[in-house]
């Protein structure tokens, strides 16, 4: 498979074992713009309305182009198109405003499934297909706006509301909302979800999402957990390894699992904008420089200032200092990196080894093993058992995604040491480059 560009067009070319061109698609329309860009084409024969998602994308940050089957750690084995993906019933929900799929051979689909003919949904279904907005915009955090717009051309009403400090009634604000509703209006991208029922399964795949911000996000769908069941026709593994064996998440577009399963969101108040600012800060996980440190869990821990390197062990300006390091450690796969766990949580390297997920206490000292990090936790003198270092046993023998964890961590230096002194690690590091 190659890239070409010919003019003003772009089109993939497939190419059969002898390199001589079988196939060209023309790149119809594109997904994503921050870290990799997904492309779509058509398939006249399966319809004018459906797109398909392509099997290789740019990666914006690498500079080179990656295969999906890469992407998603998929084995060697895996077919070529094992990741093709219809746009029409995937894609479009959350990379969009206001979609509506609409299907247009749904009630026939139902009809062949009732008289026992097969049938595959992914490709079989025909779609014509429209979207408030392509991309993210105001209406998909905000509601609606239509009514908003049209009665704020009154002067006098908005002179009314901003003198009189009071809230508009036609729109929403999430920073206005209680916490729980607030972080939903961001769970209903990020955090993977099942319509509540079959109905709402059907009405979606015409009409879209009922969900609008401001309503409750559970009212609408079941944000997927490792216990949840998927479709009779999927793999019966396919929800339960998004997640580490206790439940935490180890995919992106699960942050809304995270978070709601925290204390902090439990037993507190936080919310996503807690920390994140739709409209300030870094696109980069749209941070502002103040909430890069600590001052969001401050905010509320506030004994934990007068003395942070009683609390942390580490030097107050360190890594080890900063509050994500240890309570929102790196263990979460997606978008081709390695990111920070939205579940809030006290660190247990011990407990953490029995469920076969990675501790913060040694993704940072990549040196060290299990018992040294629960020992130090502890109060206790660490002990030389002569174990392999915690991240090297991940590393060699873990799943795809401890591999993964493992492996970047290893090109961090949050604890301020240098290359040269992880110069022992290389042998491990060159096996990886097998995997």
């Amino acid at each position: 498979i190659r890239p070409v560009r010919e003019g003003d067009h772009f089109y993939i070319e497939y190419l059969d074992a002898e390199g001589k061109l079988s196939r060209k698609l023309k790149v119809e329309r594109t997904v994503g713009s921050h870290r990799y860009q997904q492309y779509l084409t058509q398939d006249p024969a399966a319809g004018p309305g459906n797109y398909w998602r392509l099997p290789i994308l740019w990666h914006i940050y690498a500079g080179r182009w990656v295969h999906l089957n890469g992407v998603f750690l998929g084995s060697d084995d895996m077919p070529f198109d094992a990741h093709l993906t219809l746009w029409n019933q995937n894609c479009i929900f959350c990379h969009n405003t206001g979609p509506e799929p609409g299907i247009t051979n749904l009630n026939e689909l139902l009809d062949r499934g009732r008289q026992g003919q097969p049938f595959d949904f992914r490709y079989d279904a025909r779609y014509e297909s429209e979207v408030a907005e392509l991309g993210i915009s105001c209406e998909a955090c905000h509601s609606p706006g239509a009514d908003h717009a049209q009665r704020n051309q009154n002067p006098l009403r908005r002179y009314t509301l901003a003198l009189g400090d009071l809230d508009d009634p036609t729109i929403v604000n999430p920073g206005k909302l209680d916490h729980e509703r607030s972080t939903q209006i961001c769970g209903q991208c990020h955090g993977q979800r099942l319509p509540i029922n079959d109905r709402l399964i059907m009405q979606w795949l015409d009409d879209g999402p009922t969900f609008r911000a401001g309503l409750d996000l559970h009212d609408h769908v079941r944000p997927i957990e490792k216990d949840t069941l998927p479709p009779q026709s999927h793999n019966q593994d396919i929800f339960r390894l998004r997640f580490w064996p206790d439940g935490t998440p180890r995919l992106t577009a699960y942050e809304y699992q995270g978070l709601t399963s925290s204390a902090c969101f439990e037993d507190g108040d936080i919310s996503c904008i807690s920390c994140h600012s739709m409209h300030d800060g870094d696109p980069a996980g749209q941070i502002t420089d103040r909430n890069r440190g600590n001052a969001p869990c401050l905010d509320c821990h506030t004994g934990i200032a007068e003395d942070v390197t009683g609390h942390t062990f580490h030097d107050a300006e360190s890594a080890g200092s900063e509050c994500r390091s240890c309570h929102m450690p790196n263990m979460v796969y997606g978008v081709m990196g390695i990111h920070q766990s939205h579940r809030i949580e006290v660190p247990e390297p011990a407990q953490n080894l029995l469920d076969q997920r990675p501790d913060a206490c040694t993704n940072c000292h990549v040196e060290q093993t299990v018992a040294w990090a629960q020992s130090v936790l502890d109060g206790e003198s660490p002990t030389d058992t002569g174990a392999l270092p915690r991240l090297v046993v991940d590393m060699l023998s873990g799943d795809p995604v401890q591999r993964a964890v493992a492996t970047t961590q290893f090109g961090l230096f949050g604890n301020g040491d240098r290359a040269e002194q992880r110069m022992w690690a290389v042998p491990y590091l060159l096996v990886t480059l097998e995997d």
